[in-house]
């Protein structure tokens, strides 16, 4: 449907560009210059306007334009998220500091199309203004909308390791993330599968195969009112091959798949908007599964779980957050937070991205990481990445 845009706007977005929008009466128009001869019918489909709409735009009793030159062509007014209006454009009121790319950000268009369609050659854009949007809302808003993510990573690191010990390393890694929202309201179902698999190099050290992992996230709200909602939440997270580390110049397996497997279920309240998720779990059961015998080696437990029980669970509150703290044509920074806790464990984990984009695939990306968790023992790890890469979304 993307492709379908991008070459409808070629054809008749080009054409637009040449026109003028106008505010009569508090109500915006486009307009139309008559060609030739053009009737009102050519017109009507041009834009995906009904004709009754033209004649009573335009005071007219026929659909006779032989002695106009200008018509007035009316769109509807996008308002809300949750509207979705007939034809192929809509208009949007610039808010005040409201900036071109957050714009087309909103209605998953390119700056180009959206600078297409409006003849802009700036990004500057005066409040309470109106802009033409090619309406592909009616899709975006669909019950099914699915977005792939993919980055290809050549990534540089510096942090700490599994013993907390001062770690150096380069690696290279491929990530793809795919997430999908249906919605018939009031409820929505939430689908997240996220992957990455890559090579690391220990400086000083050696050749490890471990940057590799899944995760899949199933959540499902009832939404309430003014964002809030109730949810509940399962997850799995765990990697797809043996991962190894060298001591003493031996090999030593650390983990394998579902050993460990981190499986939490949680149900609570969310609260979302334009910038913030927040979801606080009234209930949270974390469990550690450990499928693989093959890690215990001479230990009586792994990854806090005995020898022969394969897995374990502790119950308490939980709050995830996700915030969108600046986003511009060049810069991107978000922050993510989880914590979880009850009389006998508590878990911190903070990560900061900052993402710089040189090109409309490379971008460069700056991770920072601080976790505490004493789910087995007191541990605390830190990481900072660079990260670039190529990178692709797809709505």
């Amino acid at each position: 449907m993307k492709n379908y845009f991008c070459f409808f706007l070629i054809f008749i977005g080009l054409n637009l560009c040449a026109q003028k929008v106008t505010v009569d009466g508090n109500r915006p128009y486009l307009i139309h210059t008559i060609e030739g001869a053009e009737a009102l019918h050519d017109i009507a489909v041009k834009y995906g306007v009904s004709i009754p709409v033209l004649k009573k735009a335009n005071e007219l009793n026929n659909n006779n334009i032989d002695s106009l030159k200008l018509l007035k062509v009316p769109f509807p007014i996008q308002r809300a998220k949750t509207q979705i209006h007939p034809g192929k454009f809509v208009f949007h009121k610039v808010a005040e500091n409201e900036k071109l790319h957050t714009i087309a950000d909103h209605y998953k268009i390119s700056l180009g199309e959206l600078r297409s369609a409006n003849e802009l050659k700036s990004s500057k854009l005066p409040p309470g203004s109106y802009i033409i949007i090619p309406n592909s809302f009616k899709h975006i808003m669909h019950k099914n909308k699915l977005v792939m993510r993919g980055f290809l990573s050549l990534g540089f690191f510096s942090g700490t390791d599994w013993e907390g010990l001062p770690s150096t390393n380069y690696h290279i890694r491929g990530q793809f993330n795919l997430q999908n929202t249906y919605e018939k309201k009031p409820f929505r179902m939430l689908s997240y599968i996220n992957t990455s698999i890559g090579y690391r190099h220990e400086l000083g050290k050696y050749f490890l195969k471990n940057v590799d992992q899944f995760s899949l996230k199933q959540q499902m709200e009832f939404q309430i009112k003014n964002g809030f909602a109730l949810y509940v939440l399962g997850s799995v997270r765990s990697q797809h091959f043996d991962n190894y580390r060298y001591i003493n110049d031996e090999k030593e397996l650390t983990s394998s798949l579902m050993a460990p497997g981190y499986v939490n279920y949680s149900a609570g309240i969310t609260y979302s908007n334009d910038y913030l998720l927040l979801d606080f779990g009234l209930y949270e059961m974390r469990s550690v599964y450990v499928l693989q015998d093959k890690v215990y080696k001479d230990r009586s437990s792994a990854f806090g779980v005995p020898r022969g029980d394969k897995f374990f669970g502790i119950h308490g509150f939980s709050l995830r957050a996700d915030l969108d703290l600046y986003n511009s044509e060049k810069f991107n920074t978000n922050a993510s937070f989880f914590g979880f806790y009850n009389k006998d464990i508590t878990t911190l984990d903070f990560r900061a991205e900052l993402t710089y984009r040189m090109h409309k695939m490379v971008k460069l990306t700056l991770l920072n990481e601080i976790v505490y968790d004493n789910f087995d023992e007191s541990t605390f790890h830190y990481r900072a990445e660079v990260l670039i890469g190529v990178s692709f979304i797809k709505y």
